[in-house]
């Protein structure tokens, strides 16, 4: 069988939407370093790649793909229907294989789940505690558990002495007579990406205080400093999963709240790269404490500066900070940023 090719889509790409964007995700992931990082900006050596699928799988914005390999197909006792994944190094012969299990991004795998009707997953691993592929085991298990809350999957580890083998071909006359049920249809292997965008997009609306119910567990987080915000917004609109909002409560935008929804963030740093005043930190490994704090809103006023005449926007509410100046952050003493400026039509 060649080797699949991996797919690069660079318009998706953090470096391709932000210039001197930090993200080095496919970097960190390679193990036969076909991704580098240089002077010049990202790098990829076609050479190098051996098509494992680790950097697809740590892309936060499905910028790599690779063909997805095919499971196989098994029915338990209760019905429930399970995919069987063996890894190529697990010395099973004569069944798909994926190149390495960790490919399979969490993401991902909640995705296939449901559109496939997956009940159970079962692994069939190589040797990944001396594999060069499984330094990312521990991360991986960590998004699996922050995924599982939205979508209960279960997941096996089963040694390849258990690995179903091929059935041997059926007459098609005697399944009838017999009325042996058919296997289960195959579906087609389809793309494999990180799907993070996609899962983590479908995260719900931050739930409003005192209701009812726990709201997704964060993935990813990121921690904002109001005091540095100038409400340009660009973060809100690089944003791929709409994690950061600025929602106008009236038709002027005269009122408006601006908000953070970390059930959604991929992690992928594109707010970070975006803000000029180091506002919004690097994408980090949300606490105990972020998975039961309230969903970050502020509220926002639009106000005209005293000084340049020019539309702006600020946070709402008494202090010290740069948000009770009544002027904008361009005319603000010392300031060298340029400001989110609404002009009227």
């Amino acid at each position: 069988m060649p080797m699949p090719t991996l797919s690069i889509d660079a318009d998706r790409c953090v470096h391709q939407r932000v210039r001197g964007a930090a993200c080095q995700a496919c970097v960190d992931a390679c193990p036969p370093q076909a991704w580098r990082m240089g002077e010049d900006g990202l790098g990829f050596d076609p050479d190098r790649c051996d098509a494992c699928g680790l950097c697809t799988a740590a892309c936060p914005t499905q910028a790599l793909s690779l063909p997805a390999p095919a499971p196989h197909w098994r029915t338990t006792a209760d019905g429930r229907r399970a995919a069987w994944w063996s890894c190529e190094r697990a010395g099973v012969s004569g069944l798909p294989s994926a190149r390495c299990l960790l490919a399979l991004s969490p993401a991902w795998l909640q995705a296939f789940s449901r559109q496939h009707g997956v009940d159970e997953h079962v692994f069939v691993p190589g040797a990944c505690s001396t594999c060069d592929r499984g330094a990312g085991l521990a991360e991986w298990q960590r998004q699996w558990r922050g995924l599982a809350t939205r979508q209960p999957v279960a997941l096996r580890i089963a040694p390849a002495t258990d690995c179903p083998r091929p059935e041997a071909p059926v007459d098609a006359g005697r399944r009838r007579f017999l009325a042996r049920p058919s296997a289960p249809p195959r579906p087609a292997a389809g793309t494999l990406t990180s799907a993070r965008e996609d899962e983590l997009a479908r995260a719900p609306a931050p739930r409003r205080a005192g209701s009812s119910g726990a709201a997704p567990q964060p993935v990813w987080t990121v921690d904002i400093a109001r005091e540095r915000c100038t409400l340009c917004l660009a973060c809100v609109r690089l944003c791929p999963t709409n994690a950061l909002i600025f929602v106008a409560a009236d038709a002027d935008c005269a009122s408006a709240t601006f908000g953070f929804n970390a059930s959604k963030c991929t992690g992928c740093g594109l707010c970070t790269a975006a803000c000029d005043t180091q506002a919004v930190s690097a994408p980090r490994v949300p606490s105990p404490a972020d998975a039961a704090a309230e969903p970050l809103r502020w509220a926002a006023r639009r106000l005209r500066c005293a000084r340049c005449n020019i539309d702006f926007h600020q946070f709402s509410g008494p202090g010290s900070d740069p948000h009770s100046l009544p002027v904008c952050p361009t005319c603000a003493p010392g300031s060298r940023q340029r400001p989110n400026r609404v002009v009227q039509t």
